[in-house]
Parts: C-alpha cells; sequence; structure tokens
C-alpha cells in the first residue's frame, strides 16, 4: 500500500498530522523559535477528544484491553493528583494545577497510533516511516532557521552563564528515534543507503545545532542496542556511517572552530564544582530533598506561573521541575510517583519482551533506553509522554499480534 493509498483512510491521515505535530516542532518552548504559543495545549485537547470518543467506542463494543485502561487510569490519575496536591499544599486554584500539568496529556499519543495498527491501516513499519518524514521537515526547519533563512516565531531565552548561546531545539527528540530506527534498518538490511543518509544529517543536527548533551549522550548509548547484535556485514556498514558522521564533524570543527571549543567548554561545565554546586538544576534538587525531608512524603505538586508567578515566589526563576527529571516526579508526586513507575517500567518491559520479532525488540529496547538515559532531566510519563506514549503504543501493538499469531499457530 503506498503513501496515497494510505491517505484514503481518514484515520490514517489524522494519525500522520498527530504524529507531526507530536514531534513538538511547534512546541512554545524556550529553545523552539518556531513554538508556536498555545498550538500544543490545542493538540492536547484534541488527543483528549479523541481518547473519549476511542475509548468510549471500545467500551461499548467491550474491545478495550487492559492495556487501554492502563493509559487511561496512568494519565488520569496523575494529571489529578498533581493539581490536588498543589490545592492542598499551596493553596492554588485546581484549575491551574490541571493547566500546569497538561503535558502529561501527550502519552494519549498512544490511542490514535493504536487504534490504526490495530484496525490494520498501518503498519509499525508506516508510522516509523511517518516520524521519519517529520524529523525530516525537521531537520530542513532547524537548518533553514540556524542560517538566518526562516524566521524565529519567538524569542529565544537563554540564561547569562549559557555557552550554547545558538543552539535551537525542534524536534530533537525525534531525531533520536529516527537514528535508532535507521539503525534498525541497516541492521536489516532494508533502505540502507537513505537510512544512513537520515541517521547523518540527524546527528549533524544534534551536534552542531541542538547541542543537548544528554540527547547525544542518550541516542549513542541506545544505539549500541542495536548496533551489538549486528552481522559482520553490518558492522561494517555502520562503521562506515559513524565514520561519515566523525569527518563532517571535523570538517565543520575545522571551518568553525568554535565548536569544538564550546563543546570542551561543556565538558569542562558538567564536572566543574561551580556546576556541580550551583547550577540552577543542582539547587532546583537540593530543594527537592529539602523539601521532602520535611516530611512531604506525599508530593506538593506543581504550581503555575499562571497563578501568583508559580515558584518564584518560592525558590526563585531557577526553579524548573521539567528539568530535573525524577526529582521533579518525587517532589510533585512524592511515594505516588513511585507508585506510577513501579507500575509503568514493568509493563513497558513486559510488551518489549513479549514482541514478537527479536529485531524489533532490540530497536524498542534501544528506544526505552533512550528514555532512560534522560530521566534524572526529563521524566519519562510527564515531559517525555510523547515519546513514551508513542513507543507504548507500538509494543502493546506488536505484543498483541505476537500472541494472535501464536494462537493461530497452536489452532
Amino acid at each position: 500500500m503506498n503513501m496515497v493509498q494510505l491517505f484514503r483512510h481518514r484515520s490514517v491521515f489524522i494519525v500522520a498530522v498527530a504524529l507531526f505535530i507530536n514531534s513538538q516542532i511547534f512546541s512554545a518552548t524556550t529553545g523552539n523559535p518556531l513554538g508556536i504559543k498555545g498550538l500544543q495545549e490545542i493538540f492536547y485537547v484534541c488527543l483528549v477528544v479523541y481518547t473519549i470518543g476511542h475509548f468510549y467506542t471500545l467500551l461499548k463494543k467491550g474491545k478495550a484491553s487492559r492495556w487501554d485502561l492502563f493509559v487511561i487510569a496512568i494519565v488520569l490519575l496523575s494529571w489529578i493528583y498533581s493539581a490536588l496536591l498543589s490545592a492542598l499544599h499551596f493553596g492554588q486554584p485546581f484549575i491551574y494545577g490541571l493547566i500546569e500539568e497538561r503535558r502529561i496529556l501527550s502519552f494519549l499519543i498512544y490511542f490514535p497510533v493504536i487504534s490504526v495498527l490495530r484496525l490494520g491501516v498501518l503498519s509499525e513499519e508506516g508510522a516509523f516511516n511517518f516520524i521519519i518524514v517529520a524529523t525530516i521537515v525537521c531537520v530542513i526547519a532547524l537548518v533553514l532557521v540556524a542560517i538566518g533563512i526562516i524566521p524565529s516565531l519567538q524569542e529565544i531565552e537563554v540564561g547569562q552563564s549559557q555557552i550554547r548561546q545558538e543552539r535551537y531545539g525542534i524536534g530533537h527528540h525525534y531525531m533520536a528515534i529516527a537514528i535508532l530506527y535507521c539503525f534498525y534498518n541497516i541492521s536489516k538490511n532494508v533502505n540502507k543507503v537513505n537510512s544512513s543518509f537520515v541517521i547523518l544529517i540527524c546527528y549533524f543536527a544534534l551536534i552542531l545545532i541542538v547541542q543537548t548533551r544528554q540527547v547525544i549522550l542518550g541516542v549513542s548509548l541506545a544505539a549500541f542496542v542495536i548496533i551489538g547484535k549486528l552481522s559482520q556485514r553490518g558492522l561494517v556498514q555502520v562503521a562506515i556511517v559513524i565514520v561519515l558522521v566523525a569527518i563532517a564533524a571535523l570538517v565543520m570543527g575545522t571551518i568553525f572552530p568554535e565548536y569544538i571549543e564550546r563543546y570542551k567548554l561543556l565538558m569542562e561545565q558538567t564536572f566543574s564544582d561551580d556546576y556541580l554546586v550551583y547550577s540552577a538544576r543542582s539547587m532546583s534538587i537540593r530543594n527537592v530533598f529539602d523539601f521532602v525531608s520535611e516530611g512531604n512524603y506525599l508530593g506538593g505538586g506543581a504550581l503555575s506561573p499562571l497563578w501568583q508567578g508559580g515558584f518564584t515566589k518560592i525558590y526563585g526563576e531557577y526553579f524548573f521541575l521539567a528539568d530535573i527529571g525524577v526529582f521533579g516526579t518525587i517532589y510533585k508526586f512524592g511515594v505516588f510517583g513511585l507508585l506510577i513507575y513501579l507500575l509503568y517500567f514493568p509493563a513497558q518491559i513486559y510488551l518489549i519482551k513479549t514482541s514478537g520479532d527479536p529485531d524489533k525488540r532490540k530497536l524498542y529496547l534501544a528506544i526505552f533506553l533512550y528514555l532512560l538515559v534522560a530521566f534524572p532531566f526529563a521524566a519519562i510519563i510527564e515531559y517525555r509522554g510523547f515519546i513514551s506514549g508513542l513507543l507504548f503504543s507500538l509494543t502493546v501493538f506488536s505484543s498483541e499480534k505476537s500472541k494472535m499469531e501464536k494462537l493461530s499457530w497452536a489452532g
């Protein structure tokens, strides 16, 4: 089935658009020059409406699986619990708590993706191909913004101590997923040239423009899950791609020596006493430990800047729960946060293990590892739901398909 035939299915078109917006290309984060305020929130509303309609249909037909219920429970309970705790602990109106915790709704990307997979009008490979297309659009937009052809739609906020004065964040998590999927393609001896090209441009964008250490480190470590099981021929092909990436980086470093100096300073900063003790992230983590040591074991929720300036009035402008990953989870949810992840981690690992194709298991494990590497900096469910929800849908479908194939063989 070609792309034109696919788009004749209305549901596939909706999912294609959803996956494109899910790349965060227009998310109004501080580092995204193409951010459009309110657009991501409209997307969350659409996800909620779709989820309600789809889930109601499943319940009516008696076809809602335990995993569908699991996703609803995880998202709904986390969303309400944080808003409730912020109201009880700080007196923040409940609605502001819901607004501040809105990003968790991105996990609901699970429902539109799983629906088309179960209908059989889109395969797992088809979903990844849509992600690749969205990634290439993000890379092109990133380059055009960096060289000044496309103007910034919003002002980029850069801290005074920020070494990376000219970095942008557009779809970089999709780039990581695209790199892993393309390594998977090479391991399967599929679309080797195209996959190598995508890996090359994504690494180029991540190293020279995005410049986010945990993304570069996370995807590189995760790639070894796939690379480690390659045949000798596959390893040679991957080695060629890595050499090309290294050559491109060296050439750019020669033309623009400030990049080499910038990464040198970044590495020195990462392990410096000033960064480990006085950086915004380090001070925020200390505030979390102080908060818990005061007996706040059930959490305190999250304050919205829309309500009396949010956390600024308590800790100062440096305090952002989004930047401290698991520590932010502890602050917001307390022991309930531990319960959420004690349920989520085994569920996701089980789904990966029960996926039928061994090579695909390695791909899904690599994506999961990428999320885990970033966990100290960005909570997997609350702030990376657009990736973790996507992974959950793919692994649920793969696991269900594997079980159905086993039953058909047994029959």
